[in-house]
């Protein structure tokens, strides 16, 4: 009777890990498919994304006529871009740095060219500084207008 219950808790295993084994198969299989299904997805929206640019600059250039809509579109296009460009700007003078004059990335202000496009940058100039003459009599009133106002402490 052992030996019949050990066998039967055996068997259960062994189709246990068989199906397990199974169902392991089918996922690698989904997961692979999967894969293929989204890499070609990305593939094709690349070759849109070519086909829109391409068509977007023969229009800016006048080698492609285009119907009111499309006409629409390469406008809304165009206001994106000048909102990014002037965003990006934004970004470099927090960042301190400074936008490759030919594809608008943002690039350190000492770089002698650009990193994405390798463009030439222009040299940076320190900004003048204008010298501010401040004659002597001025000078002492200053000083003196400083001395004579009481600084501001709380009374105990």
């Amino acid at each position: 009777m052992a030996d019949d219950f050990f066998s039967e808790i055996g068997k259960s295993l062994s189709r246990f890990t068989q199906q397990a084994v199974g169902k392991t198969g089918e996922v690698v299989e989904m997961t692979k498919y999967n894969a293929q299904i989204s890499s070609e997805q990305k593939e094709v929206e690349k070759l849109y994304q070519k086909i829109g640019e391409l068509v977007y600059r023969g229009v800016k250039s006048g080698d492609i006529e285009v119907s009111d809509d499309l006409a629409d579109i390469i406008s809304a296009i165009d206001s994106h871009r000048v909102v990014i460009r002037n965003a990006r700007k934004a970004l470099a003078e927090v960042q301190k740095k400074t936008l490759c004059p030919k594809c608008h990335e943002i690039v350190a202000v000492d770089a002698a060219f650009c990193p994405r496009c390798g463009s030439a940058m222009p040299i940076a100039r320190a900004p003048k500084l204008e010298s501010q003459e401040v004659s002597v009599e001025e000078s002492v009133e200053i000083q003196e207008a400083e001395i004579s106002e009481e600084p501001d402490f709380p009374e105990m």
